[in-house]
């Protein structure tokens, strides 16, 4: 049995409901959005300086606020919906509900963050010898939470 995970497997999924407007992500009417590529979750956290005389000469740390960003290639393809919902979130300024996870979200333990998020850049890539690809960056905005899908 494999003890690991690839990324070909995982999933990132939008949703069209407001998260602050339901009890939880199982809630949620998710829609995996299958015309992307190379997803990158980045979550990383702010530290503050923990430091007193007794802690005998060395710098003491703890950790603050926790920030994430996401992005991924989306492939440029007439009447794509997930696109049409990402680039609208970006155009009015409004938030997508968004899920990263590390599998299927219906697949007990699978596992990522969950957030209402405000898209931040959608980068249009034209070259000459492969297809329109859009680098599409998002940034939670609220409702975040670590994800993890318990049995029913």
């Amino acid at each position: 049995m494999a003890t690991f995970k690839l990324g070909i497997n995982a999933a990132l999924y939008l949703g069209d409901t407001d998260l602050a407007t339901l009890v939880g992500p199982t809630d949620e009417v998710w829609t995996e959005v299958t015309n992307i590529k190379d997803v990158t979750l980045n979550m990383s956290k702010g530290d503050a300086d923990a430091t007193t005389r007794a802690n005998d000469g060395w710098t003491s740390t703890v950790g603050t606020l926790k920030d994430a960003d996401i992005s991924f290639t989306l492939k440029a393809q007439d009447s794509d919906t997930s696109f049409t919902s990402l680039n609208n979130s970006f155009l009015n300024s409004t938030t997508v509900p968004l899920a990263v996870m590390d599998g299927p979200i219906a697949t007990v333990a699978n596992q990522g963050l969950v957030a209402n998020c405000f898209v931040t850049a959608v980068n249009r890539t034209e070259s000459n010898d492969d297809l329109i690809w859009y680098e599409i960056t998002v940034k939670p905005y609220d409702q975040q939470q670590w994800y993890t899908v318990a049995a029913s």
